[in-house]
């Protein structure tokens, strides 16, 4: 399953004009530097390289997940389509859409090519067979995911608590009801 999937996504972004080699370490990423080198193999035949021009869309809010992607170089912008606001700039070596690894939901974001990019994609069923034929590479993986998902939460605990001092109101009161037409 993992080896067709790849080929056949390779192939089609080759067709395109739009396939990018991957880095010749993966393990110069902060979400895959604890792999060993058979690991790193491993996870290479899993993964595939695609360029994004400026202003593309990676993906779009509402669309199904299909997997989780990494910034090998340039710079990816996150949207909200609500608001059209800027939520974050994701570098070299982040990643996002790592939720759709894990459950099959729609996206909650637009992630938007901000410069040329290239970014590895680990897709959902390429990631399940890996973990099926390397458990020990996909624990390590899981981990690396978990440690870094847990920083984003704390930042994101601390800006929310940041918000609501400047606001002046504890989040656990309600807000002031609408005044009354009489």
């Amino acid at each position: 399953m993992i080896k067709p999937l790849t080929m056949l996504v390779q192939a089609s972004l080759y067709r395109l004009g739009l396939e990018c080699e991957l880095p010749d370490d993966l393990r110069e990423l902060a979400l895959f530097s604890e792999l060993n080198d058979r690991e790193e193999q491993a996870l290479r035949r899993a993964v595939v390289g695609r360029r994004f021009h400026a202003g593309e869309r990676v993906f779009q809010e509402g669309e199904p997940g299909l997997g989780m992607y990494v910034v090998a170089s340039g710079e990816v912008e996150i949207l909200r389509c609500e608001s059209g606001r800027s939520v974050a700039q994701l570098g070299v070596g982040t990643f996002f859409g790592e939720i759709a690894l894990l459950n099959e939901v729609t996206r909650m974001a637009t992630a938007r090519a901000k410069t040329e990019s290239e970014l590895i994609i680990l897709f959902q069923p390429a990631f399940d067979a890996l973990i099926d034929r390397h458990p020990r590479l996909g624990v390590k993986l899981l981990i690396a995911l978990a440690r870094i998902m847990g920083v984003r939460q704390i930042h994101t605990g601390n800006a929310l608590d940041a918000l609501v001092q400047s606001n002046g109101r504890d989040p656990s009161e309600r807000p002031d009801p609408p005044p009354s037409r009489s």
